[in-house]
């Protein structure tokens, strides 16, 4: 299967990154040394290249990166809308976990 983000470069997946951590444009550019308006460029590529027209589509597209959280093997907060990958020790494989799953 073809992974959306496969056909944009680093940097426009870096940008974007950090857009889906709702980072806004200008911090975007002072933490990349770039311009407010290159980040927005950069920005407007990714929307084109994935079909998609505004930062809150981006999110739904690309996962934030993963907050810092607690260890693995113990409960901590699970805010509705969080999302965290979590190795599964009977199997070494990776799940997704939604609020759905907490509820």
């Amino acid at each position: 299967m073809h992974h959306p983000q496969a056909s944009l470069s680093a940097r426009e997946r870096e940008v974007a990154a950090l857009a889906v951590a709702d980072v806004p444009s200008r911090e975007i550019g002072g933490q990349l040394l770039l311009s407010t308006r290159t980040v927005d460029n950069h920005l407007q590529r990714v929307y084109t290249k994935l079909g998609i027209t505004s930062r809150q589509d981006l999110a739904n597209v690309i996962a934030p990166p993963p907050r810092p959280g607690p260890r693995p093997g113990r409960l901590g907060t699970f805010r509705p809308g969080d999302r965290r990958v979590e190795l599964v020790e009977e199997c070494p494989a990776f799940r997704v976990v939604t609020d759905s799953d907490v509820a």
